[in-house]
């Protein structure tokens, strides 16, 4: 599911995530969503607490795992 959100590059939208695409763990007052600015999924804390430069942006912003090793990578090759 999240390689298609690669893919298709949609913003979610917060109601529509109940858990973080990435580790599963349910959204709550203390575990904030947080929107992965290359992929558009939603995130808690830990699973987008990387930066990296985009296409729509230069300077870093904030990105999940997923896109990080792609951008990253991409960047060094």
């Amino acid at each position: 599911v999240l390689r298609d959100r690669l893919t298709n590059r949609q913003w979610t939208k917060d109601d529509e995530a109940l858990t973080c695409f990435g580790c599963d763990r349910e959204f709550s007052i203390s575990t904030r969503r947080h929107h992965c600015r290359n992929c558009g999924g939603i995130f808690c804390q830990n699973c987008s607490s990387n930066r990296a430069s985009t296409t729509f942006s230069k300077d870093p912003v904030r990105v999940c795992q997923m896109c990080y090793e792609e951008l990253t990578s991409n960047a060094i090759n």
